[in-house]
């Protein structure tokens, strides 16, 4: 009785095109998946990833001015200056707190050429930072000419910092009728209607007592808003739209 032997060539040729189905196996699979990732779900994975790459910014509306009879201006908005940092510009390669470390740096610099300390701590470097990431930090409010001039003298064109200017109620008369006219303070976003449809809310200026209060409604603008572009890293990268707020 002869025993016939295996063929080592066959075996060969046998391996290889299990191998071959396998490779083409593994190709359809991938191609499925890409079509359905680049095209059944792309529409979806593009608003998905247009929303995580941008945040919306509320800016407050603009108050109304309050007239006596005679039409003299009783109650006004003025321009108050700011020192901003924006810490795009700041920013440092590595850990957090390098970047921690170059504000804290450059707000020191900026008390010596101001001639007015700084009031921001390490801890508020921080929780901006983890909060509020893509808006300026604000590290002086309210500057005076003096200030003011000193700034544009030594401070203006450093890398990373500029004039922010917000706006705050104004009485030209001060102290006349200053029970009758009211003050006004800054609306607490979580009150707020549509605080929930921003990523960051600026609040804006609402009636506490007098007539600031009892008109409110009337004195109230319309809210504006923005939209930034930021990184992976939360740092704004530009603006994609723009809505001034009204008086």
């Amino acid at each position: 009785m002869t025993k016939f032997r295996n063929n080592p060539l066959d075996d060969e040729v046998l391996r290889i095109r299990v191998v071959l189905a396998a490779m083409l196996v593994t190709l359809c699979l991938l191609a499925a998946a890409l079509w359905r990732i680049q095209v059944s779900r792309g529409a979806q994975y593009e608003s998905n990833q247009m929303k995580q790459s941008v945040r919306s910014v509320r800016l407050p509306g603009i108050r109304g001015r309050m007239f006596d009879r005679n039409g003299d201006v009783l109650a006004d908005n003025r321009p108050s200056y700011c020192v901003a940092l924006y810490l795009e510009e700041l920013r440092q390669a590595g850990a957090w707190s390098r970047t921690v470390d170059k504000v804290e740096a450059t707000l020191g610099q900026l008390a010596d050429m101001l001639g007015t300390p700084s009031t921001l701590t390490r801890d508020d470097i921080r929780a901006h930072i983890r909060r509020r990431l893509p808006l300026p930090l604000i590290a002086w409010r309210d500057l005076d000419d003096e200030t003011l001039a000193r700034f544009a003298e030594k401070a203006m064109g450093m890398p990373g910092v500029g004039i922010d200017i917000d706006v705050v109620r104004f009485y030209p008369s001060r102290k006349t009728a200053c029970h009758t006219l009211g003050y006004v303070g800054r609306a607490d976003p979580a009150q707020e209607e549509d605080e929930e449809s921003y990523h960051y809310y600026l609040p804006e200026m609402i009636g506490r007592s007098g007539l600031e209060k009892s008109l409110d409604e009337e004195l109230r603008g319309e809210a504006g808003g923005r939209i930034l572009r930021v990184d992976v890293s939360g740092y704004p990268r530009g603006e994609v739209g723009h809505r001034e707020p009204k008086d």
